[in-house]
């Protein structure tokens, strides 16, 4: 398919146009050949759609898609004071959920790209650790940690199934499995396990085949393998995390203390029966991954070293320098080929921090600022390729962050508080391939270079039965990029938006009532978009309109 997406492409560059609409010319050209080329069935394939006459939040879908997910959990906390400077806690976890997230990802009435996700799954985790609270210079926590976490997902992914690509006037499973046998090389798999019908192309595929080869624009049947059917991905995985952890302090002199400490983990990931199956028209037809088995044994030695110096009872300083660790990965959204059924290498951070904290004012003014440096290696990043929609998780070797940041919360009155900061970041990568493209100097995804908020808390009214209260802020992100390597049409405007929030909390504390806006200004913002060129869209997720609504909290 990669070959037709790159053809369409440098079409609509040579005709300045940038986009072919949604389906890349796809859906035109069938449309087209099947009028010219009668077929004896009653299905001519619609054209390629444009967004026309729609308002920013609005869409055209195929169908109504509804979201179902639940969510069970709890938690124990215990506190045992062993001795006068011992504590023994005990955090015990337990959380289990399911979800069903149908989506129209191509957002029309094409079914040019669809996705339905799955999941069910439970986690639990258990950490017991020992704090310490002597009179003397040195004090710690430590403590073991155990995670474990079952899942069970599937997707399902639908590539253009509404395009009749043998031209036989009907939607099945020749229209998925045709272009596969036309792609020539393509192996199916041993003969007694093979459910394909022919090492050929039906009379209707070979037909299509010579009415495209002699349009003379090089295309042939096989220019479209891997559209027209239906992939569905289905695993268990299992993942176990186990830890021990140590963190203390050592006052050297009466106002500075050494920070040290030390984590080791290791983290084991299993995914049992990874298999992707082929469909066209809901019809089996073949794998395209083969149920596989894999696992990841991870151990990492974590630590933390730095010192603290309080130049007043009111201004703390510091300066650590850290290193943390994520796990290695599969990825689970493998389609097309069992290459894609990868594993990432575990991912390493080196962070250096220099920062203040202050309460100034009579205590009225806390303010926080810091300086921070970091250095990734092996960075883990999902690349999708925006021909053919195939994912892959890979590692770019190295990449820095060095940011800046202030925050400060601000007690006016007894009745009015505000709260700020700001955010610097210069984020990029330093060594790396994506897509095979050396992405040396890019900006690195969910960085925006500059960020803001600002919020207001004012207690309007207070009497005997409780307390009305308002609360008003802002929050403006820079613009940014979410995918390496860069495609400047899909770089993120800057935005900013405004929330409100009155609440009527009880005198006693136990209830509190309140009505909220979001997106006061109902402003138009993106928070994800990754560019699907080659099916003639960005897939973008937008944030919510203005919207409004109740709660009511009782505490027991």
């Amino acid at each position: 398919y990669g070959v037709y997406a790159a053809h369409v492409q440098e079409i609509a560059i040579e005709n300045g146009d940038p986009t072919a609409g949604i389906g890349a010319g796809v859906y035109s050209l069938f449309n087209d050949l099947a009028i010219a080329n009668p077929p004896a069935g009653p299905y001519v394939t619609p054209r390629d759609y444009f967004r026309t006459g729609l308002g920013k939040f609005e869409w055209e879908s195929d169908e109504t898609r509804k979201r179902k997910r639940e969510i069970d959990q709890a938690s124990l906390h215990v506190n045992w004071n062993i001795t006068e400077g011992l504590t023994i806690t005990s955090v015990t976890s337990w959380v289990k959920g399911d979800f069903a997230n149908p989506e129209d990802s191509d957002g029309s009435p094409l079914r040019a790209i669809e996705a339905k996700y799955f999941g069910d799954g439970d986690q639990w985790s258990q950490e017991l650790r020992l704090t310490s609270d002597f009179d003397g210079p040195f004090d710690f926590v430590g403590g073991i940690y155990y995670a474990r976490e079952d899942l069970d997902i599937a997707t399902d992914l639908f590539l253009m199934t509404d395009v009749d690509f043998n031209l036989d006037g009907l939607i099945d499973s020749d229209d998925c499995l045709d272009p596969f046998l036309a792609f020539g090389d393509y192996d199916p798999g041993p003969p007694e396990n093979d459910p394909l019908p022919a090492p050929s192309p039906s009379a209707d595929g070979q037909n299509a085949d010579l009415i495209l080869d002699s349009l003379g624009a090089g295309l042939r049947l096989r220019s479209f393998v891997a559209l027209g059917c239906g992939y569905r991905n289905d695993f268990q995985q299992e993942r176990r995390s186990i830890a021990g952890f140590f963190d203390g302090s050592y006052a050297i002199f009466e106002n500075t203390s050494l920070l040290f400490g030390l984590r080791v983990t290791n983290d084991r990931t299993e995914v049992d029966n990874f298999r992707t199956a082929v469909e066209g028209a809901g019809v089996f037809l073949f794998d395209t991954v083969p149920s596989t088995d894999d696992e990841i044994d991870d151990t990492e030695l974590t630590w933390k070293a730095g010192v603290e110096q309080r130049f007043s009872e009111d201004v703390l300083g510091y300066l650590t320098y850290s290193r943390g660790y994520r796990s290695g990965a599969f990825n689970g959204q493998a389609f097309f080929d069992p290459s894609e059924f990868n594993a990432v290498d575990p991912e390493t951070l080196d962070a250096i921090e220099l920062g203040a904290k202050s309460t100034l004012a009579d205590g009225r003014v806390q303010l926080n600022a810091a300086l921070f440096f970091y250095i990734y290696k092996d960075q883990q990043l999902i690349d999708v390729d925006p021909a053919t929609a195939a994912q892959t998780l890979v590692n770019i070797d190295r990449t820095e962050v060095l940011g800046f940041e202030i925050e400060t919360i601000a007690q006016i009155t007894d009745r009015w508080r505000i709260s700020g900061g700001v955010g610097f970041l210069d984020g990029e990568a330093k060594k790396g391939i994506v897509s095979g493209i050396n992405v040396k100097g890019d900006t690195l995804p969910n960085a925006p270079d500059f960020s803001a908020s600002i919020a207001s808390d004012l207690d309007l009214w207070t009497g005997d039965f409780g307390t009305f209260a308002w609360h008003i802020d802002a929050n403006y992100v820079g613009a940014q990029y979410y995918t390496l390597p860069h495609v400047r049409r899909t770089l993120v405007d800057n935005y900013a938006l405004f929330d409100t929030r009155f609440t009527f909390e009880s005198s006693s504390e136990s209830w509190e009532a309140g009505f909220w806006i979001r997106n006061i200004g109902n402003d138009f913002y993106r928070t994800d978009i990754i560019s699907l060129a080659g099916f003639g869209l960005d897939y973008t997720h937008v944030g919510p309109p203005r919207t409004y609504g109740g709660d009511v909290t009782f505490h027991f």
